[in-house]
């Protein structure tokens, strides 16, 4: 069993990743760390419990994490792509009572486990830094990290250069990537290689998958459908997971990875140093995913929501 904790910001890719780490018999996840990114935290708090009652572990803990970037800037959610809310059409409850801001009582857990721990995040990197400027020994003995995010050389999803991971809060990733030892990085390089088509979730849910699946999916193919004309899309979150589960589907590269603060159009984009390794700057090198095999991907997923075989 791989041990994990999950950093997210649900999102409709958040929560079918989320949903998939459930089903993932291979997954032993200790808690969520809900934070601020494609909603806002209050939402993704929320929408953390209620898909860990959806899935059936509402005994996983949820943590509160960042409420907005080092910057202080409010945060950039993005209704249009993921909902008022973060789940599509849905309103599934909204927290009244809103639990404490619990994020150092995450502290003994990580320390229990942090040898045998891989901290997996999705969203935006405020938390995760924020505990590495606090508590550096302890995540340093961190088993290892996978984070969603960045685009190298190819174009970002929120700028020209950037991926919204990382443009959200620059300084924090490079806190992140400087610092984490066994960093695997999942960026746009692959995540958009692996595309679903409209008829993949709906035989996903012929074949006994959660329902609730399809309809975020189809929320997100419709804006998809009227940003860029097409019907099949995306789960960048979920890909993430998928590594963790298959790393064997990919092909990686260890390379030193810069991200760029200043403000400009060139924040928060994230630049690869391609030389040999006998130049590379002193650091961790983190490992990027360079290609993927989508075929598998898709193979794999239909089969962790269904028990099912696929023909995609």
């Amino acid at each position: 069993m791989k041990k994990m904790i999950l950093f997210a910001d649900p999102g409709i890719d958040d929560a079918i990743a989320l949903l998939y780490a459930l089903r993932q018999p291979s997954f032993d996840i200790l808690a969520v760390v809900a934070e601020y990114g494609n909603t806002f935290r209050h939402y993704a708090l929320s929408n953390s419990i209620y898909l860990l009652k959806e899935g059936g572990r509402s005994d996983i803990p949820v943590f509160t994490g960042a409420e907005r970037p080092f910057t202080g800037e409010a945060p950039d959610v993005q209704p249009t792509i993921h909902g008022p809310y973060g789940l599509g059409d849905l309103q599934p409850f909204l927290l009244i009572d809103q639990p404490s801001e619990n994020i150092d009582q995450l502290i003994p857990l990580i320390e229990q486990h942090a040898e045998e721990l891989t901290i997996v995040t999705l969203g935006r990197l405020t938390t995760l830094a924020t505990l590495f400027l606090l508590y550096p020994i302890l995540m340093n003995r961190i088993k290892e990290f996978y984070l969603m995010g960045g685009a190298f050389s190819v174009p970002g999803n929120i700028t020209p250069f950037a991926e919204a991971n990382i443009y959200d809060d620059p300084a924090a990733a490079e806190i992140v990537v400087q610092q984490a030892a066994n960093l695997t990085i999942i960026p746009l390089n692959v995540t958009n290689d692996v595309l679903y088509p409209p008829r993949f979730f709906t035989e996903m849910e012929a074949a006994g998958a959660n329902p609730l699946i399809r309809r975020l999916a189809e929320f997100y193919q419709r804006f998809n459908n009227q940003e860029n004309g097409t019907s099949t899309i995306p789960v960048h979150d979920l890909l993430t997971l998928v590594a963790f589960a298959e790393p064997d589907l990919f092909s990686y590269g260890l390379y030193h990875v810069e991200v760029i603060t200043a403000a400009g159009l060139s924040r928060g984009m994230t630049v690869a140093d391609l030389r040999p390794l006998s130049e590379q700057p002193a650091g961790p090198l983190p490992r990027i995913a360079l290609d993927v095999n989508p075929t598998a991907v898709l193979q794999h997923v239909f089969h962790i929501f269904t028990t099912q075989p696929s023909d995609f």
